[in-house]
């Protein structure tokens, strides 16, 4: 929330995880984002974690193709998602 405060937005993101997986809970931070015209990435370390970053839509691409360049494993949260259900 203090993400989008920087943006200007006055909303918050709220979500019952009762009963719910961590894919469930962002993938429904992923959907909500997107309603703000912001992108959820993944960043893999190789660790047995999720590490996740926020950033514009319109810096996307450029946020992906910077970690990748640095050798990280980014992807945005659509394309990481695909990589679970496989």
């Amino acid at each position: 929330n203090d993400i989008l405060a920087l943006h200007g937005i006055d909303d918050e993101w709220e979500w019952d995880s009762e009963g719910k997986t961590v894919m469930e809970g962002m993938a429904a931070l992923s959907d909500w984002l997107k309603r703000h015209a912001l992108a959820l990435l993944s960043i893999d370390f190789g660790h047995d974690a999720y590490y996740m970053a926020i950033v514009t839509n319109d810096t996307t691409p450029q946020a992906i193709a910077l970690g990748q360049s640095a050798g990280l494993n980014v992807l945005s949260f659509p394309d990481f998602a695909a990589t679970q259900n496989a």
